[in-house]
């Protein structure tokens, strides 16, 4: 269950970070929201390197992977619209 909730906590500090920078139209807001993805992309990994329970490890393997989709799917938008948006998915 710790598992999820931390794939459920990304995706809540994803979110945090899309309406910060969501309103800020300067050059730089698409790179520092990059960065502070990209941060909290690296923490979480290292919560995921922290289970050691070989039982979870798939499992934590394949939440870990979910994590780096998310977070390079919202740099990737963000760099192409040159803006950072609420993505609206079909």
């Amino acid at each position: 269950m710790e598992i999820v909730q931390l794939v459920r906590s990304f995706r809540a500090v994803l979110a945090a970070h899309v309406l910060k920078y969501r309103t800020i139209r300067d050059s730089g807001a698409v790179a520092a929201f990059a960065a502070d993805v990209e941060r909290d992309r690296a923490r979480y990994g290292n919560k995921f390197r922290g289970i050691t329970e070989p039982s979870l490890a798939s499992f934590a393997k394949c939440a870990e992977q979910l994590i780096n989709a998310l977070a390079a799917k919202a740099i990737a938008h963000a760099k192409a619209l040159g803006e950072v948006e609420i993505r609206h998915e079909a």
